[in-house]
């Protein structure tokens, strides 16, 4: 119920901007690299691409919407154990020749800690489940169709992991 209850939040600021926005991205991922592995915690993993286990495969699927610098998304996806997450990030941006965008982001996410701890995981949150999100936000349109539609490659770079995910999008 908790989780509809957000979803349901995130739908309601996402439409409640949306007059303005200059942008909607659909976004898939993701690719998770973890730049920290204390004692190990990547053999708890789910979903491992690499030998140590630090780079994983999260599942993602996401809706952002941009107005000038500014860019809000919501997603749904898996954290790195494998289980159910959901959260929401802003970004102020620059672009750079039309095709890259460079800036800070700001976020969080919601997971079950509990989980974590069954796994013998400190989960890396705020308490409550929640999960600072403060970095680098770095994107670049890889493909331009007709005027407005795009696919593009974005990067958030935070001290403890590194997110790849691909945005399908469309100039309004």
């Amino acid at each position: 119920m908790n989780m509809l209850k957000v979803i349901l939040f995130g739908i309601f600021c996402i439409f409640g901007i949306s007059a303005s926005a200059t942008s909607i991205e659909t976004t898939f991922g993701g690719l998770t690299y973890h730049t920290m592995n204390p004692d190990n915690v990547a053999n708890g993993y789910a979903n491992k691409i690499s030998n140590d286990g630090r780079l994983i495969y999260t599942g993602l699927l996401g809706v952002g919407l941009l107005e000038g610098n500014w860019a809000e998304r919501f997603f749904i996806g898996q954290n790195s154990i494998g289980d159910q997450m959901f959260g929401s990030t802003l970004s102020y941006t620059w672009e750079i020749d039309r095709i890259f965008r460079i800036g800070p982001v700001v976020g969080f996410y919601q997971q079950d800690d509990s989980k974590f701890y069954a796994k013998g995981i400190i989960p890396f949150s705020l308490g409550f489940g929640i999960v600072p999100i403060v970095g680098f936000d770095f994107s670049a349109k890889i493909l331009t169709f007709d005027e407005n539609k795009y696919i593009k490659l974005n990067t958030i770079i935070t001290p403890v992991i590194i997110n790849e995910t691909i945005s399908f999008g469309l100039d309004l």
